[in-house]
């Protein structure tokens, strides 16, 4: 005679470890600080211009600590050769649309250019760095490169001179 041994399986215990898994999860959730996106901050310009002359100007700012949504308005005035005027303008848009400002002032030696950048934003104090790049379009070559940092709110001045 074989005898039968009679268990019993308890089919709630898949559902108990879904239960306890979940509860984990939420409460794991719910200790996390609110401002989890921190590490993901920061925003950047990159506004570029053809020039009269065929040059190519890049401009920018980049504020890595600043949300685009908090920037208020980018100011550039950009001093160029005597006599040269704009061709083509194209804004970083997206989040900077209608806040990026360009004054052309023609009052520079043949080979100078130079940028004034001022970002103002809905906090103060918040670090940032503005670049300027002069390339040649008939030859694709760089010029000239600058970059300088400051604070939020500063003009900060990009001087870019080169051997004509």
């Amino acid at each position: 005679m074989v005898a039968i041994q009679s268990t019993t399986v308890d089919r709630t215990q898949p559902l108990r470890w879904g239960v306890i898994g979940l509860t984990a999860c939420l409460t794991a959730l719910t200790v996390l600080p609110p401002n989890a996106e921190a590490a993901i901050r920061g925003c950047r310009t990159d506004p570029a211009f053809t020039l009269s002359n065929g040059t190519v100007v890049d401009l920018g700012a980049s504020l890595p600590n600043t949300d685009a949504a908090a920037v208020n308005h980018i100011t550039y005035v950009l001093h160029v050769p005597a006599g040269t005027g704009i061709a083509k303008m194209i804004y970083s848009g997206g989040a900077f649309s209608g806040k990026e400002t360009l004054t052309l002032v023609d009052d520079s030696a043949s080979n100078g250019y130079s940028a004034d950048t001022t970002v103002q934003t809905q906090t103060t104090g918040d670090s940032m760095a503005a670049h300027a790049i002069v390339l040649s379009t008939a030859d694709s070559i760089q010029l000239a490169a600058a970059r300088v940092t400051g604070t939020v709110g500063q003009t900060l001045v990009l001087k870019l001179n080169f051997a004509s």
